[in-house]
């Protein structure tokens, strides 16, 4: 029997019909980071619910060629129509020869099975660009000179340390503009600042104190014996660096902010 043109195309369609795959969530991503998220190695994937329907999340992972993967960040979230709801995943080490567009895989659950879809992180989206520069560079100050501070003693309410440069490798300039602490610890230098690395070593002595003993400073408090410094590097603007005492000269401050502040 030969069908109709158009009986045809409808057997085909109600054929067809069965097979077709569920359209993707209508779903837009944008990255954010918070000042504790950064200092974690996270990411905010906030997404955006542009649909009718509900989404339930999954799973998330950010895929980008600037950064090395990580496995996916498993969820139990129900996103909402025109709902929009930020979620903290972690993101791999810069890799500083990679570059392009990125991607956050977003895993959904979907009539008692599950669904992947891809979203394109928007082009101009800014953050990755400056974490992977960031990182890069750091990367970079890491192969020329290392930091530490050594030489722990205490007086008093008051430690003592020296702030030691040394350089690794090659010539580019190297120097610390300013000495800061932590949330609790106040880090000063006992000497002239820029301290420039003009040699194979330079040294610069710290006094540290407790300076901040409030409830609210103590218990929020995360990276209480880490302390900041800004470090240019090359020609490019100065750098955040993260130095920590040697294991070994922790008990002296903690110590010192038990003495303090307790």
């Amino acid at each position: 029997m030969r069908l109709l043109p158009a009986a045809g195309a409808v057997l085909a369609a109600l054929l067809g019909g069965g097979c077709a795959e569920p359209a993707a969530p209508a779903v837009t991503v944008a990255l954010e980071q918070s000042r504790d998220n950064e200092n974690r190695h996270l990411l905010q994937v906030v997404l955006t619910n542009d649909g009718p329907e509900p989404v339930e999340v999954v799973r998330l992972q950010l895929r980008s060629p600037a950064f090395v993967d990580v496995a996916p960040t498993a969820r139990e979230d129900v996103l909402g129509p025109g709902r929009r709801l930020a979620f903290p995943i972690p993101y791999g080490a810069a890799d500083c020869r990679g570059s392009g567009p990125a991607t956050v895989v977003l895993g959904y659950r979907r009539d008692g099975g599950l669904g992947e879809v891809e979203l394109a992180v928007p082009v101009g989206d800014p953050l990755l660009a400056r974490l992977h520069g960031r990182e890069c560079r750091l990367a970079a100050l890491g192969r020329t000179a290392s930091l530490s501070l050594t030489g722990w003693t205490r007086r008093g309410g008051t430690a003592r340390a020296e702030l030691v440069v040394t350089r690794l490798r090659g010539a580019e300039p190297v120097a610390v503009t300013a000495v800061d602490g932590s949330v609790i610890i106040t880090l000063r230098p006992a000497g002239p600042l820029p301290l420039t690395l003009d040699g194979p070593q330079v040294r610069l002595p710290v006094v540290a104190n407790a300076s901040r003993c409030d409830p609210h400073a103590l218990a929020e408090s995360k990276r209480t014996y880490e302390f900041s410094l800004a470090v240019a590097h090359g020609d490019g603007p100065p750098l955040t660096v993260a130095v920590r005492p040697d294991p070994a000269d922790l008990p002296l401050l903690e110590q010192l902010v038990r003495d303090t502040c307790l």
